[in-house]
C-alpha cells in the first residue's frame, strides 16, 4: 500500500521527479568520478554517459522514442532534455553557437516549468 502511494505520487509531480532522478544520478557520477577515476573523467561526462545508456535502455524496455521519458514515473526528463537536443543540433552546425543555444534553450525551459504552471493557475481560475 505505502509502495503504490508513493509511486502514485511520484508519478503525479513528473517533473519533480525527474528533477530528483537527475539530482542523483550527477551525485553518483560524481562520487563514481571522485573514487574510480580520481577525478580523472568528470562526473559530468560519467552522467552524460548513464543519461545516454539508460535512455536506450528504457526506449528498447518500452518500445517507444523518449527513452526514460517513456516511463510515466520519469516523463519529466522529456522536459529536462531540451537543452542537450539544442546543444547537440548547433554542435553539429557550428560549434561557436552551442553556448548561446544551451543559454537560450536553458532561460525558456526554465520559463516555461515556471511561468506556465502560474499562468494556467490564473487563467483556469478566471475562467472557473
Amino acid at each position: 500500500m505505502i509502495l503504490e502511494t508513493l509511486a502514485s505520487v511520484l508519478t503525479k509531480n513528473a517533473l519533480i521527479t525527474a528533477f530528483a532522478f537527475v539530482g542523483i544520478l550527477v551525485w553518483v557520477s560524481y562520487f563514481l568520478s571522485d573514487k574510480l577515476t580520481r577525478g580523472h573523467i568528470h562526473g559530468s561526462a560519467i552522467a552524460i554517459a548513464i543519461g545516454l545508456v539508460l535512455a536506450y535502455v528504457g526506449g528498447k524496455y518500452t518500445g517507444g522514442s523518449k527513452g526514460l521519458a517513456d516511463f510515466t514515473l520519469l516523463a519529466g526528463v522529456g522536459v529536462m532534455g531540451t537543452t542537450s537536443g539544442v546543444a547537440a543540433g548547433l554542435a553539429a552546425t557550428d560549434p561557436k553557437l552551442v553556448p548561446y543555444g544551451a543559454m537560450t534553450a536553458t532561460f525558456y525551459t526554465g520559463v516555461g516549468c515556471l511561468l506556465a504552471p502560474s499562468l494556467l493557475f490564473l487563467v483556469v481560475r478566471m475562467i472557473f
